[in-house]
């Protein structure tokens, strides 16, 4: 099993386990028709969905088989967003969510990098992979700048509920060592 830590940081960010307190920040970044609409999951519909949706990454945590963490930049107190993964074999399985007070501010590329850099500097991970809608501007842009690469794009294989029932491509983004 993968020993991940309780927290990892990079300058003007730190980046700690989710918790329930940070359900509000869950809601809002959900509830945004805006930061949703790339999702690939509906939003949570009030304050108790978003406990809920924490505590199932607290027992997928608790059990190994996937982390939530909260990005909290320095000198503020409530997280502006989380990056979460799942652990398959040699490969981590990123995603991340900003509300949009946090946007444009280059958290998300950074949290993506600090995971990145720490899950490649582990000897079972061998590659850290991402996907996002090809029409998503805003993540090609994050992934970019995190370090990863566009590997191709994979033809209906995702869901996004937020602009339809259809499966829809996606584009495969990477970083290996």
């Amino acid at each position: 099993m993968l020993d991940v830590p309780l927290q990892l940081s990079a300058p003007g960010l730190t980046l700690r386990r989710l918790r329930q307190a940070d359900a509000p920040v869950v809601l809002a970044a959900t509830q945004d028709p805006e930061g949703a609409r790339y999702l690939p999951w509906k939003p949570v519909a009030d304050l108790a969905a978003a406990e809920a949706f924490i505590g199932r990454i607290e027992k997928a945590s608790a059990e190994g088989r996937g982390h939530g963490f909260a990005l909290v930049p320095s000198g503020e107190r409530a997280a502006g967003g989380w990056i979460g993964f799942d652990h398959r074999g040699s490969t981590l399985v990123v995603g991340y969510v900003l509300a949009r007070s946090h946007w444009g501010r280059g958290l998300a590329s950074q949290a993506l990098g600090v995971v990145a850099d720490w899950a490649l500097a582990q000897p079972e991970i061998w590659r850290v992979e991402a996907r996002c809608h090809p029409e998503n501007a805003g993540s090609i842009r994050v992934l970019a700048k995190a370090g990863f690469q566009l590997e191709g794009r994979l033809r209906r294989a995702e869901r996004f509920p937020n602009l339809g029932r259809e499966p829809q491509d996606c584009l495969l983004f990477a970083r290996v060592r």
